[in-house]
This record gives C-alpha cells, sequence and structure tokens, in this order.
C-alpha cells in the first residue's frame, strides 16, 4: 500500500498497531542488550533505531507512543532507575522524530531510498546528527543516574552513537522499502538469479565470518569478499534487494564475530561490534546506493528510449534544430512528408524544406523569437517537398532548454493539413448545399453537435414560431414547446445523447400566433470512424392534423366502448334482476304451495294447518314487500307517487326502524347516537328508506361486524347516517350504487334477499322529500357509509293532545319478561302494560330464574336463546323449584320446527310462540293461561297461531 505524500500514515494508526510496535521495540531492544559488554545500557549493536525511525516514515508522527514506551520498558527491566529511563526512552523517541523529520523535510520522505542524493541526506540528518541526538541524551541520563563514570563518558557515547548509526543505515532502509512496496517484481529468472546471489552471499559470507578457513586466514581481512556480491545485487536488482543482501551480510557477520571468528573478532568484543557495524554500515550505504542511482539510469534510459519511440512513430514531422536553424534531428513522419532521409536533412539548415520567399520571413517570424524564449504557432503555412511541391502544414516551435534554463535549440512539428483542408472544404460545400435544400422543405431540419446542443436549425423554424434568429448559435427549442412537454422532452433527449440511440418523441410547439400545434420530432446519430458519435441530424413535421384525426377516432372508439360496457352492463343487470327476481318469488311461492298442500292433507290437524297459515301468511308479507317495492320504483320513476307529509322526529322514526329489525340486529354490534330532529316527512315513505339503507348494511356485513347509526344536525339540514364495518363498495361500482338493479357480488344462497331496488328505491324517496342521499367507501373490506340529508324544521311542533288509552285487559295478570335484547324486552313489556298487566323484566336466565322464584308470576314469557341459562334451562328449574305452584310457562324463540316444540313442552312450556310476536296470538295464549287459572286444561297443542 503507497503513500501520495511524505508525512501521511501508510496505515491506519491504532491502538493494537502501538502496542504491536511498543513490543517489538521491545523484544529487539532486549535482544540487542545482550551484545552490551562496557555498560549493560549500552550496546554496539542497536536494531531497534532503524525500526522507530521506519515507523515514524510509514506510519507518520503519531506512532511515537510506541517507540516511546517501547524504550522505557527495555531500559526499565534492567539495572538503571524510573528517571534514568524515562530519560532514554525520550532520547531515543526524539531520535525517530527529529530524523524522520528532516528526512520528511529534506531527503523526500519514505521514498529516500528512490535517489542517491536523498540517501546520502538520510546519512547526514538521520544516520549521523539524529543519533548523536539519542546518543547524547542517553549517555547523559545515564551520567546523571550514577551508571556510566566521567573517564567512560567517551567510550560509551561513541559505542551508543555506532550501534544506533548502524542500525539506522542497515535497517530502516529494509523495513521502509519492503514496508512501502512489500511485493516482488520479478520474473521467474530475476527470482532465480536472486536467490542464486543469496546462496553465494550466505556462503562467501560465512567462509569470511565462521570457521571455517585455516586458522592462519580466519583473522585476515577478507571482508571485501563479500564486496562484489553487494554490487552484483546492486546493478542487477533495486534497493529493496540491496537493503535485504546488506541484513543478510549482517547477520551472518555479526555471529561469526560473537563467536569470534572474522576480520574484526581480533579486538575487545565492544571494539570488535564498532568496527564491524561501521563496515557494515558502510556497505549497507555503498550497496543501496549504488542501486538507487542504477534504478535511476534504468528508468532514465527506459524514458529516453520511450520518447524517441513516441517521437519516431508520431504521424507529425517532429524536427530539432539549432538557433542558428541547422537541422539535428529528423523522425520517420518528416522523411515520409518531405522526402528526405536522416542522413540527407542532418547537418543542413532548415531552409532545405522552407519555400525560398518565406525563408527571409521565416528569421523575424520564428528564429527571433526563439531566442527570446517564445513558442511559435503558425496553424496554416507552406514547406517545401524534395520535389519541389508546396505542403500546407500547421506549425508548433518550441525553445530546448538545458538544466540551467539557457536555450540550445527548438523542435518543431509539422503536421501536413493538406487533405484535412481539401476535407474542410468539401464539407463546407456540402453543408451549403444541405443548407439551402433544408429551407426549401416545409419540414424544419436542424443539426446537434455530439453533446447535443444545436449548431443548425433552419428558417422554417423561425418562421413559425417567431423568434429572432440569433447571430451565433441557434436558439434553444425549449423556448418554444409547451411547458407541459418541455421536461419529457428534455430527459427523453438526454438519455439518447446519454446512450447514442436515435429520438423520436411528439411534442407542441408555440407558433408566432401563440397557439401550439403538434410536432414530431426524429433525430438519428452520425458516427465517425472510432464509432462515436460526431453530429446528430433530424427533423420536426407538423402532425396537428394527424394529432385530431387519430384523437377523433380514439374519441369514437371510447364513446363505442363505452356504449357496448353500458349495453353489456345494461343486459347483464337485466339477466341478473330476472335471475334474482326468479329466485325471490320462487322461494316464498315454493313455500305457499307446500303450506297449502299441507293444509289439504291435515284437515284434521289443527296444529299444522295453524303452521302452515302462520308460512302463508310470512311469505305472502315477503311477495308483498317485493311487489311493493317493484310497484314503488315504478311509481317514483313515472312519478306517480305521493307523500303524505307531516311533522316527524327523525330519530324517533329510526328508532322505530331498529326495533323493527331487531332479530335482524341480533347478531350485529349496533352502535347509535340519535339526536332529535325535526323534518317534514311521509312516515311509511321515511321508514322505508331508513329500512332499506339498514338491510343494505345487513346484507353486505358479516355477522359480527359493526354497524353506527346516527342522526342529528349539519348545518341546516337534518342528517341520517349509516356505517359499517363490511365488505365496502368497489371503487368501479361506486359510480353505479344507486342504480336500478345493481348489486355487489353475493353468494349463491342469497341469505339476504333483495333485487338490487332498495337503493334504487331510497335514493329517489329522499329526492321527493328535497333531500339527497350519498355512498362512501375507503374499498373493498374496509366498510361503507350511507349518508341521507333532509330539510330541516327550524323548530319541534306542538306535541298533539294525548289519546284517549287503549282499554286494558279485561283481567290484569302479573307478567315477568325473560328477554336479553332489551329492544324486544322494552317493546313487549310496553304492549303487555297497555293491555292492562302489570310486567317485570328479566335480561338473562340466573336472573330469570332468580325473579321468578322471588315474584311468582303469573306468566312468564321466556326467550329461549338467553345467554348464561338457556330457556329451557329456566323453564325446568322454574318448574322444579315450584312444584306446587302455577306459572304459565310461555317459550319465545325464533325455532318453530316440531322437535323445537317437543323440546319446549318437555322442558315444561305451556306455550311456545316463534318470533316476530304477533300481538293478536299472545293474547289468545294470555287468554289459554287465564282458562289455566280458572281449572280449565289448556289446549293440546300449546302455542299454535291462530289463522
Amino acid at each position: 500500500m503507497e503513500r501520495d505524500d511524505t508525512t501521511g500514515p501508510l496505515y491506519q494508526v491504532n491502538l493494537p498497531l502501538i502496542a504491536g510496535l511498543a513490543l517489538l521495540y521491545l523484544l529487539v531492544g532486549k535482544l540487542s542488550l545482550l551484545f552490551a559488554s562496557a555498560q549493560p545500557n549500552t550496546s554496539a549493536v542497536w536494531p531497534p533505531t532503524g525500526i522507530a525511525l521506519s515507523a515514524v516514515l510509514l506510519l507518520g508522527y503519531r506512532c511515537w507512543p510506541a517507540i516511546f514506551f517501547g524504550a522505557f520498558f527495555v531500559n526499565a527491566t534492567t539495572a538503571v532507575s524510573a528517571a534514568t529511563s524515562l530519560g532514554i526512552a525520550v532520547g531515543n523517541t526524539l531520535e525517530a522524530l527529529v530524523g524522520g523529520y528532516l528526512v520528511n523535510r529534506f531527503a523526500g520522505g519514505w521514498k529516500v531510498f528512490e535517489a542517491p542524493r536523498n540517501i546520502f541526506k538520510f546519512t547526514l540528518l538521520a544516520a549521523l546528527l539524529g543519533t548523536a541526538l539519542s546518543a547524547s541524551i542517553g549517555i547523559g541520563s545515564l551520567w546523571l543516574g550514577g551508571y556510566v563514570r566521567v573517564p567512560d563518558l567517551g567510550t560509551a557515547w561513541f559505542t551508543w552513537w555506532t550501534g544506533d548509526a548502524a542500525g539506522a543505515l542497515i535497517f530502516t532502509p529494509l523495513f521502509v522499502l519492503w514496508g512501502s512496496s512489500p511485493r516482488l517484481h520479478c520474473n521467474r529468472a530475476q527470482l532465480c538469479e536472486l536467490a542464486l546471489l543469496l546462496a553465494a552471499l550466505v556462503m562467501v559470507a560465512g567462509l569470511v565470518f565462521g570457521n571455517v578457513l585455516p586458522g592462519d586466514l580466519r583473522h585476515r581481512p577478507l571482508s571485501f569478499l563479500c564486496i562484489p556480491l553487494l554490487i552484483w545485487c546492486a546493478l542487477r536488482f533495486g534497493p529493496r534487494e540491496a537493503a535485504l543482501a546488506s541484513f543478510v551480510l549482517f547477520a551472518i557477520a555479526l555471529a561469526g564475530t560473537v563467536d569470534r571468528f572474522g576480520p574484526f573478532a581480533g579486538e575487545p568484543l565492544n571494539t570488535s561490534f564498532m568496527v564491524l557495524l561501521g563496515f557494515l554500515g558502510v556497505m549497507s550505504l555503498t550497496a543501496i546506493s549504488v542501486a538507487a542511482g542504477v534504478a535511476q539510469r534504468r528508468m532514465a534510459d527506459e524514458a529516453r528510449a520511450g520518447l524517441a519511440a513516441i517521437v519516431d512513430s508520431s504521424d507529425d514531422a517532429i524536427i530539432g534544430k539549432t538557433l542558428d536553424g541547422k537541422i539535428t534531428s529528423w523522425n520517420t513522419a518528416a522523411q515520409k512528408m518531405f522526402g528526405y532521409t536522416p542522413a540527407q536533412a542532418i547537418g543542413h539548415h532548415v531552409s532545405l524544406i522552407i519555400p525560398p520567399h518565406e525563408v527571409e520571413n521565416e528569421q523575424f517570424r520564428v528564429f527571433d523569437r526563439l531566442r527570446r524564449g517564445q513558442a511559435v504557432k503558425l496553424p496554416d503555412t507552406v514547406r517545401l517537398h524534395k520535389d519541389g511541391s508546396l505542403l500546407e502544414v500547421s506549425l508548433a516551435v518550441s525553445p530546448i532548454k538545458d538544466a540551467a534554463g539557457t536555450i540550445i535549440g527548438a523542435s518543431s512539428i509539422a503536421r501536413d493539413i493538406s487533405q484535412h483542408k481539401r476535407l474542410v472544404e468539401a464539407l463546407r460545400a456540402s453543408e451549403e448545399k444541405f443548407h439551402s435544400m433544408a429551407e426549401t422543405v416545409p419540414d424544419i431540419l436542424f443539426t446537434m453537435g455530439p453533446d447535443g446542443e444545436p449548431d443548425y436549425t433552419s428558417r422554417r423554424f423561425y418562421d413559425y414560431t417567431g423568434l429572432p434568429k440569433p447571430a451565433g448559435q441557434p436558439i434553444s427549442w425549449l423556448n418554444a414547446i409547451h411547458p407541459d412537454d418541455t421536461q419529457r422532452v428534455r430527459d427523453r433527449w438526454q438519455s439518447c445523447i446519454d446512450q447514442g440511440l436515435p429520438f423520436e418523441v411528439e411534442f407542441r410547439l408555440r407558433a408566432s400566433d401563440g397557439a401550439y400545434r403538434w410536432f414530431m420530432a426524429r433525430s438519428r446519430p452520425i458516427r465517425g470512424g472510432n464509432g462515436r458519435v460526431t453530429k446528430w441530424f433530424g427533423s420536426c413535421t407538423d402532425i396537428e392534423d394527424q394529432k385530431r384525426v387519430q384523437q377523433q377516432r380514439e374519441e369514437l372508439l371510447r364513446a363505442e366502448q363505452i356504449a357496448r360496457a353500458e349495453a353489456e352492463e345494461s343486459s347483464r343487470a337485466k339477466d341478473e334482476f330476472l335471475a334474482m327476481l326468479g329466485h325471490e318469488l320462487r322461494n316464498p311461492l315454493g313455500a305457499i304451495l307446500s303450506s297449502m298442500e299441507i293444509l289439504e292433507l291435515s284437515r284434521d290437524d289443527g296444529g299444522r294447518a295453524a303452521r302452515a297459515k302462520e308460512i302463508m301468511a310470512r311469505q305472502l308479507k315477503h311477495l308483498v314487500r317485493l311487489v311493493d317495492d317493484l310497484l314503488d320504483v315504478a311509481r317514483v320513476t313515472t312519478g306517480k307517487i305521493e307523500l303524505a307529509g307531516q311533522p316527524l322526529n327523525l330519530a324517533d322514526s329510526v328508532r322505530l326502524c331498529l326495533n323493527a329489525l331487531g332479530e335482524q340486529l341480533s347478531s350485529y354490534e349496533v352502535a347509535t347516537a340519535l339526536a332529535p330532529v325535526w323534518v317534514i316527512a311521509d312516515p311509511t315513505r321515511l321508514e322505508q328508506v331508513i329500512t332499506n339503507l339498514m338491510r343494505n348494511a345487513i346484507e353486505y356485513t358479516p355477522s359480527g361486524g359493526k354497524i353506527r347509526v346516527s342522526a342529528g344536525t349539519e348545518n341546516d339540514r337534518a342528517i341520517f347516517r349509516i356505517e359499517d364495518n363490511g365488505v365496502g363498495i368497489a371503487a368501479d361500482l361506486m359510480p353505479r350504487i344507486f342504480d336500478l338493479f345493481v348489486q355487489d357480488k353475493r353468494g349463491l344462497d342469497r341469505s339476504n334477499g333483495g333485487l338490487g331496488i332498495g337503493l334504487t328505491l331510497a335514493k329517489r324517496l329522499v329526492e321527493l322529500h328535497g333531500g339527497t342521499v350519498e355512498a362512501a367507501s375507503p374499498g373493498r373490506g374496509r366498510g361503507s357509509t350511507f349518508i341521507v340529508r333532509l330539510p330541516r324544521l327550524a323548530a319541534a311542533p306542538q306535541p298533539p293532545k294525548p289519546d284517549a288509552a287503549r282499554n286494558p285487559s279485561a283481567v290484569s295478570r302479573r307478567i315477568l319478561v325473560v328477554e336479553d335484547n332489551s329492544d324486544a324486552r322494552e317493546s313487549l313489556r310496553t304492549i303487555l302494560e297497555l293491555a292492562g298487566h302489570q310486567t317485570y323484566e328479566a335480561a338473562d336466565g340466573l336472573d330469570g330464574v332468580e325473579r321468578a322464584l322471588e315474584l311468582r308470576p303469573d306468566i312468564a314469557l321466556i326467550d329461549i336463546g338467553l345467554p348464561g341459562l338457556d330457556g329451557y334451562a329456566v323453564a325446568r328449574q322454574i318448574r322444579s323449584s315450584l312444584p306446587g305452584g302455577r306459572i304459565f310457562l310461555i317459550a319465545l324463540t325464533g325455532y318453530g320446527q316440531p322437535h323445537d316444540r317437543r323440546m319446549a313442552q318437555e322442558a315444561g312450556f305451556d306455550a311456545h310462540i316463534v318470533k316476530p310476536v304477533d300481538f293478536a296470538n299472545l293474547s289468545d295464549t294470555i287468554a289459554k293461561a287465564d282458562r289455566a287459572h280458572a281449572g280449565q286444561a289448556p289446549d293440546a297443542n300449546p302455542g299454535a297461531r291462530p289463522a
């Protein structure tokens, strides 16, 4: 990984890296102190200096804590005090920081070993001066601590300085060069040569510094035998390999000297180390400097060879000459252009290729300006060919300066522009021809550059838009395009430019009178020899008439599709209505026919006959409602319905309808918010509207759903609202929701019945009352809302005088009503009280048993479907708890099958009444209770409804 500057870190400096560097410094430092002989903290072998200096050059100044703590612990773990260790650590840290700063400032930073000049600067600034700072501070700290005597200061200082300097010269190049570029950049042959070189170095160093040579040769100065191998490495490879070879030599030489072998083993050990490391430091400096110089020379030669190849392979004639005009170089292109070989041209005056009539002018135009250091450009001039013909060329002449800045010659670059000028002239003639043709066609023609900027627009554009034709580049078309089309055209055009694709788009273009007409613009890219777009050519055609015809055709097609869809929808609605009508009529007619058959076959069975009559009555009522709805729709549609308007409390009408639908609403969660609000309305028709809307909510809301009913005032209108969380209304159905025979999809069972006319009838009746009705739904599965608004009376009318009370029943009875539906319980209680009876009530089975045992009423009306205890269990508990008492028990239920009656009779009921409760039937049943109390036996079939 490499850097772009001399001070930035090579890697991310972080705590683990600091700790690792400190540990490395500590380990290498402790190993180096093993070679200390004169003083425990002073060693002539000190590689940590190279480690510290390399860290600063590669990682930056922020790595100083690692150097400081590493140096501190190296010395603190020897026989010196903490204060002395602190002083030595400060010296070692400053040595690395100061040396690194000087190298960064004056010697190229971490690239110091790429140039011999910088290597010698490194030696002076870092290896000699920087290490002297560390030696001075370190020895001073030892002296102050009493660990070095004054007579030994010189030897100790020189030993310290020698170890640090050698460590910097041997180890800093190794770590910096391999740390900044760790990969080998050589082929297999070079790799084999490097391995052979290192093997030879190991062998020779082993002979010189090992116990191999005869005794009389072991201590001879044979270290020079290693120098050729280092020079071989420097010449054949680079500074990295030279640093590696120097380190290998250092390791072998140090090991041999420690064992007292080699040329430097004759002196005391400390002296031997200093002399050895001085030799190794100089060898390392020499090898790396030679390698850097060779590498620089090799790069310079390669650069010159590359430059020569560029000049020789150029299509332009490149000519070197002196300031007197003598030709000094002549490339291949010059030979081709002017006909002279290099041998024929070099050494001659440049007037060889200048027409005679231009020679004198050339002296003033070119050579006088070159001597003043000015470059000369002649974009269009002539030169002379060997055969005497003239060449049109563009010429650029530049002065050549030496290292001192002195002008020593000039270089000329000539390019033959004869062919180019012919092409330009042909292009100009072609463009004139194109422009002449473009001005005569009715379409707008245009051309654009490769970047999409217009460079030509025919006059037809300016005539049509009334925009002035600018003197320079054509005006932007976006100024005349309709604002609604501008961004679309811009995006499409930019996309085609980016991808080089043909452009085609329709847009509206403003005419001079301000009107817009539709145009079709088409443009195709023109590509050069390299495949790149060099120009765009296009046309713009008026398509307003085609657009109008197309629009009319689309409108007719759309109208035809709408009419067809309406006809198909009408036909489908008619078919569905007929199917629904058949279904709705067949069900009650089938029940009536069956009941008539029962009457025919069961003439003597009073119970079955009564039941058959009851079924017939109910189904006839259903048929009457269907027929009434159909007749009402017909009357409303034809305007033959008449309203009997009177003041009404809308809230009362809503309550009345809710009570009438009590059984149908029993399986829903119904919430009401009814505020008094008075309107003028036909009570029957108003109830018909409310009932139809309520039945619609019931029909399309699953059992257990929520229905909210509210009535009140909104501004000056009376408002009635029904909200449910049912299946909702689809968006495509919403516009037709009040149309005749329109219904949403339902299952085949059609359990709720209906012909799809309820909403239509409700809407027409509301409108006859001067009101409005609207529907809303967020969508499928999200419920629906119907809102009715009617004219509101400003004040409530005076209440009418009360009518005389209804004649109470001849016999007043104490009656207990056990019913969980509060509305049904209240209405039943009201009817009984109006009939003169004394009534009590209970809301569930347990309460019903307790109230019956406590009150012991004459009659108990008990609903079968009670919470807690059902009606059967209530009857059984009452009978078992009052064996001697006599309470007439009447079952109220929606189940009227024979087995339901048998279950009621077995539970102890005296009578069985099917909901909805018919008052005449109830009165007859109470009369039976009177006969029972009078000692008369009840009928054999209790609870049978009279015909």
